[in-house]
């Protein structure tokens, strides 16, 4: 495809992403890199194609072997991405995980209480760190 058409994708996907995976879209494409934004979604979709890799319910069904690994369960009440009964059903399953529902958040990973969020879960594994080493 020509460069412009690899263009016009990548900012159509850049906002329906932005429209299902934040709080508040984001409306400043002037600043895009669109060599790195044509980069990123090749990626993107290749996974996607691929089911990222994963089959489905491999978390849950394996999850035995993963449940000492001490882990914070972030999600966005207006996450369209991942939808929060996933994430209920994941912590049901583990319950020795943390879980926090951000309200004011959606799927992205920048979105205020999400950063706060990540920072919290940073600051309690750090705390936790020396015990997990010894074990």
């Amino acid at each position: 495809t020509d460069r412009q058409q690899q263009i016009d994708m990548a900012q159509a996907l850049y906002n329906w992403q932005s429209m299902i995976g934040r709080l508040a879209p984001l409306d400043n494409l002037s600043t895009l890199d669109y060599d790195q934004l044509i980069a990123h979604y090749k990626i993107q979709l290749h996974f996607a194609r691929q089911r990222c890799f994963i089959s489905d319910h491999i978390i849950l069904d394996k999850i035995d072997k993963i449940r000492h690994i001490p882990t914070w369960l972030i999600q966005g009440r207006y996450d369209l991405v991942c939808p929060a009964k996933q994430t209920w059903e994941l912590h049901q399953a583990w319950p020795e995980s943390h879980l926090s529902f951000i309200h004011l958040a959606g799927h992205a990973g920048d979105e205020e209480g999400v950063i706060d969020a990540l920072i919290s879960a940073t600051d309690a594994i750090t705390y936790q760190l020396p015990n997990l080493i010894r074990e």
